[in-house]
C-alpha cells in the first residue's frame, strides 16, 4: 500500500484542481491550486527556490494542467526544456538564415487603445525596452532621439497618431535602420543643419530690423559669410566626388528634420549607429513574424538566443510577447463581459515563464509599476490573464509581485532568502522554512495559508519512506 503522504505524478492532473500534493503532517489532506478559485487572491502564481528543487518538474505538471483544462497559455522557454505534449511551439534561432523558415517578432507592434495606446505611446515603451536590453548606459539625448526615430518610422509607414492610419502594415526593424541611415547621409556632415540654422538666424534678424537696424545688418552679414564659407565646402565636395549622390546635400529625406538640428543631437545619432546596426541584424527581428494571437498551448522556445550567448535578444523578445498578450486580452475588453467566458472561469490566459529573473524588472525599474511584470500581475486579472512564474530567488520578485501573487510556492532556499521570505510573509518562521529542507517538500499558499507539502517525487528516503511503487518522475 502507497504511503499516505504521497500521491501519483498523474493524480496531479486528472481532477478539476491541480494536485501539488498532500500535507506532510496530520491528516495529510490534499493541497490544490486552481486559479478560478474564488477564495485566492488571484490565480497568479510564483514559486521560488534553488536550482534543483524541482521548479521546472512543478512547473511543467501545471502547464499540463492548465492546457487540459482549455486554457490559452504563452509559456517563454528559455532554457528549452519546457516541453510539454499537446504544445504549438515556434522556435526563434540565434541564426538568421533567410532561405530556411525564421519566426521573429516586431518591436512596432502597438496599443490601438484609442484612449491610452498609439504609437507615441509604444514609442516611449520601445525606448525603455531598447534601453533595459540592449544599451542601458545611453543617456537623455540619446534616449530622446531613438524615440523620435521610431515615431518617423512609423509616420514613413503612413501610421500617424490619427486612429485611422492604425491599420496601416507596419514598418519592419530595416525600415528604423534605413531612416536612421537616411538621417546620417542627411545631417551627418553637418552642412544641412548648418545652412538651415543661418537662413533662420537671417529671418529672425529681419524681423529686428525695425529695432535696432545696424545692429539686426551686422549680424545678416556675419550669418552670410557663414552661409558663403558652407556653400564653398558644398562646392568642394561636389567637385571633388563627381559621383557623390545630390541627395545626401539636399533635404531629400521624407520626415520633419527640426528635432535632429542642432549639434548634440547630430553627434549623439552618430553615436546611436553601432546600437541600431546590431539592431537591424537581430534574428529575432528577422523573418515570419510569430502569430502572437495564437490560442491554446504555446510554447516560444527562445533557448538558441540564451545558449549563444544571446540573452539581451530573449530578455527583448520575451518583453515584446508579454507586451503582445497583454495587449491581445486589454483590447477584447473586460473578461467579466467577455463572450468567450465559460461558467466558473476567472481566467481563460496564462503566461508561463521558467528563471523569470530574466524578465522581471531590476535596479530603479524593480518598484515601477508600469513595468509590463506589474501591469500583468496588477491588471491582468480584470482581462482573464495570470502570471505563472518561478525563479532561484524570491529577491528577484519586487514587494508588489509577493504580495500580490495569489499563490505562492516555497522551495528550498539558502539561509539569506529566510530573511526577506520571513520580511514578506509574516506568517513564515524558521522552522517552517526548515521543513522544506528536503528534496520534493514545498511551503504551499494558495490563499488559505502556509501547507507544508509531499509532491510525488519527494526524497522518500530522507522522509522514511520505504514503499518504492509510488509513481514517481
Amino acid at each position: 500500500m502507497s504511503d499516505p503522504r504521497l500521491i501519483s505524478v498523474a493524480q496531479m492532473t486528472e481532477g478539476d484542481a491541480f494536485l501539488i500534493g498532500k500535507t506532510a503532517s496530520g491528516r495529510h489532506t490534499l493541497v490544490s491550486w486552481n486559479p478560478d478559485d474564488r477564495w485566492m487572491l488571484n490565480g497568479n502564481t510564483i514559486i521560488g527556490g534553488m536550482s534543483g528543487t524541482g521548479k521546472t518538474r512543478l512547473l511543467k505538471q501545471m502547464i499540463r494542467w492548465l492546457s487540459m483544462q482549455g486554457k490559452t497559455m504563452k509559456v517563454i522557454d528559455f532554457q528549452g526544456d519546457m516541453r510539454v505534449a499537446g504544445e504549438t511551439v515556434f522556435e526563434v534561432r540565434a541564426r538568421y538564415d533567410k532561405d530556411k523558415p525564421h519566426y521573429a517578432i516586431s518591436p512596432f507592434e502597438f496599443d490601438k487603445d484609442e484612449r491610452n495606446g498609439g504609437p507615441t505611446v509604444h514609442a516611449e515603451l520601445l525606448v525603455e525596452i531598447f534601453k533595459k536590453a540592449l544599451f542601458p548606459n545611453i543617456g537623455p539625448i540619446q534616449r530622446q532621439l531613438l524615440k523620435q526615430i521610431v515615431l518617423d518610422t512609423y509616420a514613413r509607414a503612413g501610421i500617424t497618431e490619427h486612429v485611422s492610419t492604425w491599420n496601416q502594415p507596419l514598418p519592419t526593424i530595416l525600415d528604423f535602420a534605413e531612416l536612421h541611415r537616411d538621417l546620417m547621409r542627411t545631417l551627418g556632415s553637418g552642412h544641412l543643419w548648418r545652412i538651415e540654422s543661418q537662413i533662420k538666424k537671417i529671418l529672425n534678424q529681419r524681423e529686428l530690423m525695425q529695432e535696432d537696424r545696424e545692429k539686426a545688418m551686422n549680424k545678416i552679414d556675419d550669418a552670410y559669410l557663414e552661409l558663403n564659407g558652407i556653400f564653398k565646402q558644398l562646392r568642394n565636395y561636389v567637385t571633388q566626388d563627381v559621383d557623390g549622390d545630390y541627395g545626401e546635400w539636399g533635404n531629400t529625406i521624407d520626415v520633419d528634420l527640426e528635432p535632429y538640428l542642432n549639434k548634440r543631437s547630430i553627434a549623439q545619432l552618430e553615436s546611436l549607429s553601432p546600437y541600431i546596426k546590431e539592431m537591424a541584424s537581430m534574428s529575432i527581428f528577422l523573418g515570419n513574424n510569430v502569430p502572437l494571437d495564437t490560442k491554446g498551448h504555446v510554447r516560444f522556445d527562445i533557448s538558441g538566443l540564451t545558449n549563444s550567448a544571446k540573452p539581451s535578444q530573449a530578455i527583448f523578445f520575451s518583453e515584446l510577447v508579454m507586451q503582445a498578450e497583454f495587449r491581445r486580452v486589454k483590447l477584447r475588453g473586460e473578461y467579466d463581459l467577455s463572450d468567450e467566458k465559460r461558467p466558473g472561469w476567472r481566467y481563460d490566459t496564462a503566461i508561463v515563464v521558467d528563471e523569470s529573473k530574466l524578465v522581471l524588472p531590476v535596479g530603479k525599474e524593480k518598484e515601477n509599476p508600469y513595468h509590463i511584470a506589474h501591469r500583468i500581475n496588477t491588471e491582468g486579472r480584470k482581462y482573464g490573464l495570470i502570471s505563472v512564474s518561478a525563479t532561484q530567488s524570491f529577491g528577484h520578485y519586487s514587494e508588489d509581485i509577493l504580495q500580490n501573487s495569489g499563490a505562492k510556492i516555497i522551495m528550498r532556499c539558502d539561509g539569506k532568502e529566510h530573511k526577506k521570505l520571513k520580511s514578506s510573509f509574516a506568517k513564515l518562521n524558521d522552522t517552517m522554512l526548515q521543513r522544506v529542507e528536503i528534496f520534493g517538500l514545498a511551503l504551499v499558499d494558495t490563499g488559505k495559508g502556509f501547507e507544508t507539502t509531499v509532491m510525488p517525487w519527494a526524497d522518500k528516503e530522507a522522509l522514511g519512506i520505504k514503499d518504492k511503487e509510488v509513481d514517481v518522475i
